[in-house]
């Protein structure tokens, strides 16, 4: 029932504040799964150099390939909530965040507050700029986590305000943009139909006013 719509403008800028938000929320994915996919190559290149070195990777190292790889696939969840309007999607993707965000800030306080877990790994002779960067994880991941745990938060927030938005019933409201856009096509088939027939009328009284004019010379003569 059209009139029980909100007024076109409204709907308008309604449509437009949802595109937005939801474009928003591709930026935040996007910045997510590249850091995702960074952690994996992160957690490769640390399983790289302690094999290198003989050397048994800590648990860091697998935690950094399953912490990229579930970032990865929550972001493809949000991305798939986002594009779908699903809010069940979206409420997902909040909840595996929140969860996420957890697990790093209990895995961030045991690394930083026991580095010996990790440093234990790592009685080496060897004294170079490499090394340096194994005993100290946290010089190169702490502020990667940082920075994934920032943006986290903030797509938290932009999630649940395009959930907000998302009434569950955009099937509804395509169908009714749809059926605008039909209306408008007809119309303008109406417009062009009157405005061809206003023109061949306008033809054929002109070839009718000028086969009067002949038969009217021809009566003459």
């Amino acid at each position: 029932d059209q009139s029980a719509k909100p007024p076109l403008l409204k709907q308008l800028l309604m449509a437009c504040a949802k595109n937005f938000c939801r474009l928003i929320t591709y930026l935040f994915y996007l910045v997510l799964f590249l850091a995702g996919l960074a952690s994996v190559i992160l957690g490769g290149v640390y399983f790289g150099l302690f094999a290198k070195k003989g050397i048994k990777a800590p648990v860091f190292v697998p935690v950094l390939l399953i912490f990229g790889a579930f970032v990865i696939v929550v972001n493809l969840i949000g991305c798939c909530g986002s594009r779908r309007n699903s809010r069940v999607a979206l409420a997902l993707y909040m909840i595996l965040t929140t969860l996420s965000i957890i697990a790093q800030a209990c895995f961030a306080a045991v690394i930083f507050a026991k580095p010996s877990l990790v440093a234990g790994y790592l009685e080496t002779e060897e004294s170079n700029e490499m090394d340096s960067m194994l005993k100290n994880p946290g010089a190169s991941a702490g502020t990667m986590m940082a920075i994934v745990v920032g943006f986290q938060i903030l797509t938290i927030v932009v999630v649940a305000m395009f959930r907000t938005m998302v009434t569950g019933e955009e099937a509804d409201e395509e169908d009714y943009w749809n059926k605008v856009q039909a209306e408008k096509g007809e119309k303008r088939k109406e417009m062009a139909y009157e405005k061809s027939k206003t023109d061949f009328e306008m033809k054929a009284r002109e070839k009718v006013a000028k086969l009067e004019k002949k038969n009217k010379k021809k009566g003459k003569l």
